[in-house]
């Protein structure tokens, strides 16, 4: 196996898409030649060019889902939707709409995936329900596959019609590999009854740049500046979307609590999202529009975290939580809430602490547990790092993958042995 097609159907730009180009490099130079398929929209504009600039061909892969309801239904016209349930038609109208899709999808592999003549098959799933089309295609097409699991997934109520196409499906799925433990837990309770005995489960933990993030006082010192927070008054960070996942909105009412102790605290949100506007005018509300600084999306992320000195990631659940290492690599303590991808980094470690979902008070009383004592910071901020070099470095996420792809087939192992992976630099 030499050209592999790396795909997903893609909402966003976000750590699906992000890791799926990281992939597809490492391959290119340890021998492969990789090709990455997604639905391209606006917003993967700039991701899609720099990986044209790097030699990664992109092909617009879209094909009809046959499968995802939601996706349909998402995609009719407002008074075609809102016509066909007033007369209760959505589902028997989807019931024809898939059938047809099938035909259609089976077309739009053909002329984009099968030109490649692809020998292998990689579908990045950033959520269930996502990967159906794809994975139904590849294996009517006979074409070896494996899945990666981005998230943690809930419970799934599988129509018949799922269950049979997914059964049938899964006899083309050689591995499987999660992000995190919780990942693949769920991955293998929700599709136990089709993963079959001799498919390959393997934990992968996502990578962090310990070289590109890392602490920096000359970073600390120039982003504050370049907000004007005086250096020695205390920083909360935010890192992500913002979006419902992430919660920011539970980031802004426990910063309230902390800033009650302390008027010359500031929070800095790092990144953009649809809840935005609602989270900016939330806390213009709680008078806190001249502590709370909003620097929109950056791809230079780790010359703002240095700033910090502790950081609320509060999401709702995550696969593994990238941003999380990211920021204790950068020498950052992480208040976390108590949920899949966040637990399996903070949980047996002292870089950070867990807090229960939805409890606000309990991540503001963490927080100035922190920066009320400047010892402990300290402390926590060496852990932190030390934690995330040792368990994240990209060496040892490089050298997983690889020997991943070696589990399905031997004849990567040969690859990699005559693309001298061991010796690069």
């Amino acid at each position: 196996m030499t050209r592999i097609t790396l795909c997903s159907l893609s909402t966003m730009l976000g750590g699906v898409e992000l890791r799926m180009g990281r992939e597809a490099r490492l391959l290119a130079r340890s021998g492969y030649t990789p090709n990455i398929a997604v639905n391209l929209h606006s917003g993967l504009t700039e991701w899609a060019h720099e990986l044209g600039r790097s030699g990664i061909p992109i092909v617009n892969f879209d094909p009809p889902p046959v499968f995802e309801g939601w996706l349909w239904r998402r995609k009719l016209p407002l008074r075609e939707a809102s016509l066909l349930k007033r007369f209760k038609l959505e589902y028997k109208t989807w019931l024809a709409v898939r059938s047809i899709n099938k035909i259609r999808a089976r077309q739009v592999f053909r002329k984009t995936i099968l030109k490649s003549t692809p020998d292998l098959i990689h579908i990045f799933i950033p959520w269930s329900g996502f990967e159906t089309t794809r994975l139904y295609l590849s294996h009517i097409y006979r074409l070896p596959i494996i899945l990666s699991v981005r998230n943690a997934f809930p419970k799934f109520n599988w129509s018949p019609w799922d269950r049979r196409h997914y059964r049938e499906a899964f006899h083309s799925v050689r591995g499987v590999y999660a992000i995190s433990q919780s990942a693949l837990d769920l991955f293998k309770d929700l599709y136990s009854e089709f993963i079959r005995t001799k498919t390959v489960l393997r934990v992968i933990h996502n990578s962090v740049d310990t070289n590109r993030f890392k602490p920096d006082t000359t970073k600390r010192q120039a982003t504050r500046k370049k907000f004007n927070i005086p250096m020695d008054a205390s920083v909360v960070g935010f890192v992500g979307r913002i979006e419902k996942q992430k919660r920011p909105q539970s980031v802004i009412e426990a910063f309230d609590k902390i800033a009650k102790s302390n008027k010359t605290i500031y929070l800095i949100m790092v990144g953009s999202g649809p809840l935005e506007k609602i989270v900016e005018q939330r806390a213009i509300q709680l008078g806190l529009k001249d502590n709370v600084i909003f620097t929109g999306w950056k791809s230079n992320v780790e010359d703002y975290i240095p700033a910090f000195d502790v950081a609320l990631q509060l999401s709702n659940n995550e696969g593994f939580g990238t941003t999380t290492a990211e920021i204790m690599a950068c020498g950052v303590p992480v208040i976390g809430t108590d949920v899949p991808g966040t637990r399996d980094i903070l949980e047996k470690g002292r870089g950070g602490i867990l807090v229960p979902l939805n409890d606000e008070l309990a991540a503001a009383k963490a927080s100035l547990s922190i920066l009320q004592d400047g010892n402990k910071r300290m402390r926590m901020a060496e852990e932190a790092r030390r934690e995330a070099v040792e368990n994240y470095q990209e060496t040892a996420w490089e050298n997983k993958i690889l020997d991943f792809y070696g589990e399905i087939n031997p004849t990567f192992y040969e690859k990699r042995k005559n693309a001298n992976y061991g010796q690069r630099a």
